[in-house]
């Protein structure tokens, strides 16, 4: 793919299903789940919306495994929020401490997104709704898909 260009993400793992952003390649890398469904892969579009992109165009990089080197962990499973009312949010923070400086927000509406598979002192690595990399509490996460 060129520098310009972006893969479609979908609502469902089809071809024909309704499109909810584009993963970009001048993004760089990007979370995903780690096996295809279907020859589709669940990601966050580039905007930080849940859906499905066809695996035929991606392809699976390493990523770092440990956190206490400093390096962020791969965000190889799947969560969703919890403990948190219908139309509430939990805040993403720019470290795993809870008055590190907010730099985003998981909304329940969201549904799925990815995060690390461990926690890393009750705190779990995630890309908040809008994209941007950070920790959330796995107080308020619940694990849906992963090891």
């Amino acid at each position: 793919m060129r520098s310009i260009s972006f893969l479609n993400v979908r609502s469902a793992a089809k071809l024909r299903a309704h499109r909810v952003g584009k993963l970009k390649v001048a993004d760089g890398r990007f979370a995903g789940a780690c096996q295809p469904t279907k020859g589709w892969v669940a990601v966050n579009s580039s905007r930080g919306k849940p859906g499905w992109a066809s695996a035929k165009y991606l392809r699976k990089t390493k990523t770092a495994q440990s956190s206490s080197t400093g390096i962020r962990p791969a965000l190889a499973c799947t969560y969703r929020v919890s403990r948190v009312h219908a139309n509430g949010f939990l805040n993403v923070r720019s470290a795993a401490t809870p008055h590190s400086h907010r730099v985003g927000k998981l909304k329940v509406a969201d549904g799925r997104f990815a995060g690390a598979c461990q926690p890393t002192k009750g705190w779990v690595a995630v890309n908040s709704s809008q994209g941007k990399p950070g920790w959330a509490s796995a107080k308020y996460l619940r694990k849906i898909a992963g090891k």
